[in-house]
């Protein structure tokens, strides 16, 4: 819920997912890590990028973040 609060905050937790997951991307990539796992990251990748589209609209962002955690989770 607090998450949901305002747009701004909403979005810099969003940014914050993204970076954290783009550094685990990079050490993947780096590692030479298994296709499989950069998949997996550029999925839940794609999951931050379009909750944050959803963001900046008018939708409820509770909702947005609980829908934003299952999707990570279950990639």
């Amino acid at each position: 819920e607090a998450w949901a609060g305002d747009s701004d905050h909403a979005g810099a937790t969003l940014d914050l997912l993204a970076g954290w997951f783009r550094d685990r991307l990079r050490g993947t990539v780096l590692e030479h890590g298994g296709e499989g796992s950069e998949k997996k990251l550029l999925g839940q990748l794609d999951a931050i990028a379009r909750a944050r589209d959803i963001a900046e609209t008018t939708a409820n962002k509770q909702l947005m973040f609980e829908q934003l955690l299952f999707n990570i989770c279950s990639r």
